[in-house]
């Protein structure tokens, strides 16, 4: 690979996101050249490729392989983060490829194998990166990007397989909100490229081998959980649905766990049968969760007329205009319990060695890095489906009326005490992280469970107890420095920060706008009082309307009651059914030492299930503007970044 040109990049800008390994690649390589020097093991270019789009491929760097070291390293750390929750690669397959390559038609695909350098990119060390030229990460990952999509658009490859595993892959990026072809447009495409080849489809061994339909049912899953995550992430419906497809659940028989020579590969971390079946468990819990949270987000998150949900925000500005436009259907009650209770089922009967634990070894070595990511990534997820199925729940009225049990107001408090303490928990796993210098490990999805719940820590910090508003100040803290270490590889971790910052700003407003209109309340009431002398024992015969209008204005939507009121203030900060044990202090951010030592989180959750979910309605209180921070886009970010569409927390 040609090697970076000091001279001629002292004439292009210095800017971070300058990909200056490009500036020093040699033009005058041909693609005939670039041909021959491809490994054996993989596939050259199609015959029927005219020559010009060859040499465009070449002047792109498209037909080029990274250095040996950092070819090896992206490698490594694709099958150390990626391959194990994804697995998109037959691995029995290309150690086949890399040590007995045979004729064409058996060799691995070059649009795959830069595919897997671009994804595994994330993971390399720095210095790899720096010594070619590329001052950010990012950087680096456009240029590897930009050859990928290169190859995909001319058509390079026409095995259909390899098409839909580079598409799965390509869901792993992201550059602004303002992409035409974002995750959830390679989610389509591989959604049909997948139908085509039957995957939604149980195949039988008469017409595959055993090994080929394993791997087929691997890669359906991998589709579906990146379906899920990408629409989360997007704010967007997830595109497949239970009645799609007639795949069974993944099962340990269908992962290759003893692969002869697998250790060497090049760049792989040798590994254990043992923790090749953790890996199997791991990728076949996260299929399971993925699974529940699609139908959360079905049910419970519909489609507005522009395409976006509001599992994250909706497209409305957050300026002042407390609204928020969605179809106004009210969620099946029945289908949102089955949730919970599929959930509550989940977190019984999930092996607790593939969920976070604290604290985090010292110093682990580099394959028990991946391990902990993973686990911790499974855990964050399992936390942001509880917290996005009980957020709706939250909201003050709805136009709906649906018969309860229990007051509303209950309702709404268990719920916002669940999405409290869901949101605590996400934080703390990111502290861990933090604390041990390991966020550069992390998955990128775990950026979109920090900003649900940043949000969360936002009104808690603008709360009227004491106690809550420390804890949320402070966690909100924390989750901004977890961001800030993902940034130097994901732009959608500034982007997050922005969203954050501009929400935080917009309650403070509204809570002081709040505040004075409850001055003004105080103050009229006084003057209504005084003239004829009456104590305050008269107020009872203020009307009933008016009474309620006064109650509304001193306690705000998404804020604790006034802390004077002890028991109401008392029963939101406390956990649900098990009020003995209230929330940790603000002096204390460490996750719990074993993440199944949560007795008092199954309470809540059967707690939960009596208590309905409100439809959205047309219009919302100032302290739930959560659910409406679409809008900021223009108004926290580059002004060439706006709100029309939804952003990043795909990977």
């Amino acid at each position: 690979m040609p090697r970076f040109d000091s001279d001629r990049a002292m004439q292009v800008s210095s800017s971070p996101d300058t990909p200056l390994r490009l500036v020093g690649a040699n033009s005058a390589v041909t693609a005939s050249q670039c041909v021959a020097e491809l490994p054996g093991f993989l596939k050259p270019p199609p015959a029927s490729m005219d020559p010009e789009d060859l040499e465009y491929l070449a002047r792109k760097g498209s037909l080029t392989l990274p250095d040996p070291d950092l070819r090896d390293a992206c490698l490594r750390s694709y099958f150390q983060y990626v391959q194990p929750c994804f697995p998109v690669v037959d691995v029995k397959a290309f150690h086949g490829f890399l040590h007995a390559p045979g004729p064409k038609s058996d060799k691995f695909s070059l649009l795959v194998f830069q595919s897997m350098m671009f994804v595994g990119s994330i993971w390399v060390d720095i210095r790899l990166i720096r010594r070619l030229g590329f001052l950010t990460r990012h950087s680096a990952r456009r240029a590897m990007h930009s050859k990928v999509r290169s190859l995909y658009d001319s058509d390079y490859e026409d095995d259909r397989t390899c098409l839909l595993q580079s598409l799965i892959l390509l869901t792993f990026w992201w550059e602004s909100p303002n992409e035409n072809k974002d995750a959830w447009h390679w989610i389509g495409t591989a959604l049909s490229v997948s139908r085509t080849l039957g995957l939604h489809q149980p195949c039988s061994d008469e017409i595959v081998s055993p090994g080929v339909a394993r791997f087929r049912k691997r890669l359906w899953w991998t589709l579906l959980m990146r379906d899920t995550i990408s629409s989360f992430g997007l704010s967007r419906a997830p595109r497949i649905r239970d009645e799609d497809h007639f795949v069974a659940m993944l099962e340990m028989e269908d992962f290759d766990l003893d692969v002869p020579g697998l250790n060497s590969m090049p760049g792989i971390v040798s590994s254990s049968v043992a923790q090749q079946e953790l890996f199997g468990r791991l990728c076949i819990e996260l299929s399971k969760l993925c699974r529940i949270l699609r139908k959360i987000l079905q049910l419970a998150y519909p489609e507005s007329a522009s395409g976006q949900t509001a599992s994250l925000y909706s497209t409305r500005q957050l300026n002042g205009m407390n609204k928020m436009t969605l179809p106004r259907k009210a969620p099946d009650m029945e289908q949102l319990k089955l949730c919970d209770e599929d959930l509550s089922r989940w977190r019984e009967r999930v092996p607790e060695e593939v969920l976070h634990a604290s604290p985090l070894p010292d110093k682990p070595e580099e394959f028990d890095q991946a391990e902990l990511a993973h686990r911790a990534l499974i855990t964050m997820l399992y936390f942001t489906a509880l917290l996005t199925l009980h957020r709706p729940r939250i909201l003050k009225s709805s136009s709906v009326q649906i018969n309860n049990h229990s007051p509303p107001q209950v309702d709404q408090d268990k719920s916002r005490s669940i999405v409290r303490y869901a949101a605590t928990e996400i934080t703390r796993i990111g502290m861990d992280f933090y604390e041990a210098d390991l966020v550069k490990s992390l998955s990128a999805t775990c950026i979109g469970c920090f900003l649900p719940a940043g949000i969360s820590h936002i009104f808690d910090a603008n709360s009227a107890d004491d106690i809550v508003q420390a804890d949320g100040l402070q966690m909100f803290n924390q989750c901004r420095r977890i961001l800030q270490d993902f940034s130097d590889a994901h732009k959608a971790a500034d982007w997050c920060i922005n969203i954050l910052d501009t929400v935080s700003t917009q309650v403070r407003k509204q809570k002081l706008a709040r505040n004075d209109s409850s001055a003004q309340d105080t103050e009229q009431l006084t003057q209504l009082s005084q003239p004829k002398g009456r104590d305050i024992t008269e107020l009872g015969t203020l009307s009933s309307e008016t009474a309620g209008t006064l109650s509304q204005n001193t306690v705000g939507d998404g804020v604790l009651p006034n802390k004077d009121n002890d028991c109401e203030a008392h029963q939101m900060y406390d956990v649900p059914a098990a009020p003995q044990v209230p929330f940790p202090s603000h002096t204390s951010y460490q996750a719990v030492d074993n993440f199944g030592q949560m007795p008092m989180f199954e309470s809540m959750a059967a707690a939960s299930v009596q208590a309905p979910l409100h439809e959205y309605t047309n219009t919302i209180g100032p302290g739930e503007m959560w659910l409406d921070i679409a809008g900021m886009a223009s108004t926290s970010a580059e002004t060439d970044w706006t709100g029309n569409d939804a952003f990043w927390l795909s990977w």
